[in-house]
């Protein structure tokens, strides 16, 4: 009775835009659609492009995130998109045959009879599909906003304030360990807020705890730009059943765990020997080898390929705003660079820093080239190291830093490759 009085209180232009607006729901959710399933490949560009240049932030995990937010976005637009379809075909029947379902002509015995009395009819279930496809619609949009909320939460109060601190420090040391803190903060505000996010408000719930969670709840509903989707989360959360909420709350977050593990690579297989994590040295990364990378993907470290059929090694190193700045306080850089020519310079400074060693022997220092990869345009230096003098079988090459930046960061790491050229076999006359 409520929500009739209340729809007919409406103006009759709103009440006319409720019932066209599946038009625009349909649309928007087709083009949105096309753009999520694109998302993948976007988000693949973007963690192996900055996972690296922001590894004193953590977030490794960040495509994965991402990667499942997009994948409930497209659930949710999918689910919108099916609801809409069964709905017109369903206004389509109604027109076709207006008396519905014909239960006379069925002619069941009576205990089929009471199964069929509660079939909705034609007009209910019409209904009933427009209310469950624009409460999806919203939730969709709901998702949509808070993704974008939450990559504003990540650059404005994560990314942005943590670089910004670099030029205070000139030890990295304190600055990783001033960022690390840092991170280690807004991050836990960040989970904070999620969590009262999909409890429904319970920190507003608290006594005494709420006066001061308020302040910091103002910022973030700034910064993840709730303004734009705050109506939708309180018409929901006050309309629904407060069962079936955390019903879909605990499905959510139990799905999300599932996709997570799938997007990290560690996967539901039950597989327990298999590393898990990405950065050990027993595993082989594809992205480390020209042949076998993915033409659009950036790396910092690569070899041409996992099986070198020649006597020497084509190194690749990429370009990093925190390993710059390390080799420019290394070699003077900024007071040598008023009497020398700057890309000698730059080239020369790298060969100073940079050790490459091969199998725990350290190589002759070799000759760098600035580099630009052809598909990625990603930007660097190359260099080509002689190898003749190695047997056939398996070797690594690993590039270190001359002057470590970190305790934890003290190169760019270690490459496995199997050669099979022997060295005498290799050897110019």
């Amino acid at each position: 009775m409520k929500h009739e009085n209340y729809t007919d209180q409406l103006p009759d232009w709103l009440r006319d835009l409720q019932n066209e607006s599946w038009q625009v729901e349909v649309v928007l959710s087709g083009l949105i659609l096309f753009s999520l399933f694109q998302g993948f490949d976007f988000i693949d560009y973007i963690e192996s492009r900055f996972i690296f240049e922001f590894s004193i932030l953590n977030v490794q995990g960040l495509g994965a995130i991402l990667k499942t937010a997009n994948a409930w976005l497209i659930i949710c637009f999918v689910a919108h998109l099916l609801l809409r379809a069964v709905w017109v075909g369903m206004v389509g029947l109604s027109y076709s045959f207006p008396q519905g379902i014909r239960k006379e002509n069925l002619k069941y015995r009576p205990v089929f009879k009471q199964f069929l009395e509660r079939i909705p009819d034609t007009k209910d279930r019409i209904l009933q599909l427009e209310r469950w496809a624009s409460i999806m619609f919203s939730v969709a949009y709901l998702f949509f906003m808070s993704l974008l909320g939450a990559l504003s939460y990540i650059m404005f109060l994560l990314v942005f304030p943590v670089f910004a601190i670099k030029p205070l420090f000139s030890n990295f040391d304190d600055y990783a360990y001033i960022a690390g803190w840092m991170n280690t903060v807004i991050i836990n505000i960040g989970i904070a807020f999620i969590f009262d996010f999909l409890s429904l408000g319970l920190f507003k719930k608290i006594p005494y705890f709420a006066r001061i969670y308020y302040p910091i709840y103002r910022v973030v509903n700034i910064v993840t730009l709730a303004f734009m989707y705050r109506n939708i989360y309180y018409t929901l959360v006050t309309n629904i059943k407060y069962w079936k909420l955390i019903g879909a709350v605990l499905v959510y977050i139990g799905a999300s765990y599932f996709l997570m593990e799938a997007y990290t690579g560690n996967g539901i297989s039950g597989i327990e020997m298999f590393p898990k994590s990405r950065s050990t040295e027993v595993v082989l990364e594809l992205h480390e080898y020209d042949n076998l990378r993915d033409p659009e993907e950036h790396v910092v470290l690569s070899i041409q390929s996992d099986v070198i059929e020649d006597n020497y090694l084509r190194i690749f190193v990429a370009s990093i705003h925190m390993i710059e700045d390390s080799i420019k306080v290394n070699c003077n850089y900024e007071e040598r660079v008023k009497e020398e020519a700057q890309d000698t310079l730059a080239l020369n400074c790298m060969k100073e820093y940079l050790d490459v060693w091969v199998d725990d022997s350290l190589q002759n220092t070799p000759t760098w080239l600035f580099y630009r990869q052809k598909n990625t345009n990603q930007l660097g230096v190359i260099s080509y190291l002689n190898i003749d003098h190695l047997d056939i079988g398996n070797h690594y090459v690993e590039v270190k830093f001359m002057k470590p930046i970190s305790d934890k960061f003290k190169g760019l790491g270690r490459i496995p490759f199997y050669k099979t050229v022997g060295r005498r076999e290799g050897l110019r006359d």
